[in-house]
């Protein structure tokens, strides 16, 4: 039925590590890469 199955196999999981890269770089831009505010010294 599926000659070709390890490349659909292969090709899913690549997409899915694609798409968690994609993720934590977008994560880490929008949550992570923001500079710290200085605190006022007193």
């Amino acid at each position: 039925m599926f000659d070709n199955w390890q490349f659909l196999a292969i090709e899913i999981w690549g997409l899915l590590l694609v798409a968690m890269l994609w993720g934590v770089l977008v994560g880490w831009i929008i949550w992570g890469g923001r500079p710290k505010t200085p605190k006022p010294e007193d």
